[in-house]
């Protein structure tokens, strides 16, 4: 977990101006309840599965996924073009999903002069076994490996996604 400490510490000098650090950005999203979405427009990505979709799209306007316990939700997203991926990370093949995903959002954003590439990192909790901590240095290395200079936005995963869950659990039972 010390890794994934300092890369969002990192991380958070690169994030300019005003603008909320990862871990007020986590907090902001876990402070936000849960919305039910239909099924129109709806794209829904299952475990290691990802999809990349822009503004421009007529059939999809949600990328959607659920149940990430071990598992990352990653969100890529260009915001000149408004590309965006999704995936659904279990660490089968961490490097390559990266890649993978890096090069949707670039094909999505082939003109775009002005924009930045903005990660954030959803999902996983601190289990025994340590695998959601192991995923978290994976896809941290995976991204600081790549050319492109990718902003860490929000950094909800493991301790910093649940918690404030489990407190709030415990305070209503």
């Amino acid at each position: 977990m010390q890794r994934a400490k300092t890369a969002a510490t990192s991380s958070q000098k690169m994030v300019a101006g005003g603008s909320p650090t990862p871990e007020e950005s986590a907090k902001l999203l876990r402070s936000q309840p849960a919305q039910t979405v239909g099924p129109r427009g709806l794209l829904y990505i299952q475990q290691r599965e990802f999809a990349a979709t822009t503004p421009k799209d007529g059939s999809v306007s949600v990328l959607g996924s659920d149940d990430a316990t071990t598992c990352h939700l990653v969100v890529l997203r260009h915001t000149g073009s408004g590309a965006t991926c999704l995936t659904h990370c279990d660490g089968s093949d961490t490097d390559k999903e990266v890649v993978l995903i890096t090069n949707a959002v670039r094909v999505l954003s082939p003109s775009t002069e002005y924009g930045r590439l903005e990660l954030h990192l959803v999902g996983g909790f601190s289990d025994d076994r340590h695998l959601s901590q192991k995923l978290t240095n994976q896809l941290l290395r995976a991204f600081d490996r790549l050319q492109e200079n990718i902003h860490l936005v929000t950094f909800c995963v493991t301790d910093h996604s649940w918690l404030e869950i489990r407190a709030n659990y415990l305070d209503n039972h």
